[in-house]
């Protein structure tokens, strides 16, 4: 259904627990009594460490899958195949955009993908199954995007301007299941000594955060601020912060 990552309670795994299989729609928010948020995700091939920003993988969304012409297609359709072009030398798995989105440009709707097939390095169409009907009709006239979820292949990156992710409460395997904590007070690896109040982006140092200041010579605009700090942060150490993602 569309409202798929949409969760109240009776989660199958908890936030410290890493699992080889799904339990939960990669994507999914998770809002603890006190505030805390984390979302459901899938690493990457490279193991995350406890307490380190994570980002979505680079790039998103494929030039092959972006401002592509639309197939023809109805109201109340679920199911629609798109053209894509030849996505050399990348392949993708089933299911990947799972949790992703179909963003329709020209009409500004996105709908919800729950299974998608697989994309051999020489396919040139991709079949979708929606979350919720189509809203208007389509024709090849319109454009669409289609964007994985960013919390599936989460990787560990000391470029400055990735799309931020969460923080890991526990170290995750390749390819694992997991919680990455999204919002409220929480850990995350600084670099340098942030003082209480300061902004926080992705650093230089993979998995850290720092001041918008030491994470460029200048204001980086293109620097995501995704936490601020609570206390004083300790130098190469997991700190206290208040994590803005979600």
């Amino acid at each position: 259904m569309g409202n798929e990552n949409l969760k109240i309670d009776g989660f199958a795994q908890s936030i410290y627990e890493i699992s080889a299989t799904p339990k939960e729609l990669v994507g999914c928010l998770r809002i603890l009594a006190d505030g805390r948020k984390f979302r459901y995700t899938q690493a990457g091939a490279v193991a995350l460490v406890a307490g380190g920003m994570t980002h979505a993988p680079v790039p998103l969304v494929h030039a092959d899958m972006l401002d592509k012409a639309c197939p023809t297609a109805s109201i109340g359709d679920t199911s629609i195949t798109l053209t894509i072009v030849a996505p050399t030398p990348n392949t993708f798995a089933a299911d990947y955009f799972r949790g992703g989105y179909l963003l329709i440009n020209d009409h500004l709707v996105q709908y919800p993908i729950i299974s998608s097939s697989a994309i051999a390095a020489t396919d040139t169409t991709v079949d979708l199954q929606l979350g919720e009907p189509l809203h208007v009709a389509l024709t090849s006239s319109y454009h669409f995007n289609l964007a994985p979820s960013p919390w599936r292949y989460v990787i560990v990156s000391s470029a400055i301007n990735y799309l931020p992710t969460g923080v890991p409460q526990v170290a995750v395997t390749a390819l694992y299941y997991c919680w990455l904590q999204t919002g409220g007070i929480g850990h995350c690896l600084v670099d340098s000594s942030p003082t209480i109040g300061t902004m926080l982006v992705p650093d230089g140092v993979s998995g850290a955060l720092s001041t918008i200041i030491e994470a460029a010579t200048t204001w980086d605009v293109d620097a995501p601020i995704c936490a601020t700090m609570v206390g004083t942060g300790i130098d190469s150490q997991a700190s206290t912060v208040r994590l803005l993602i979600d």
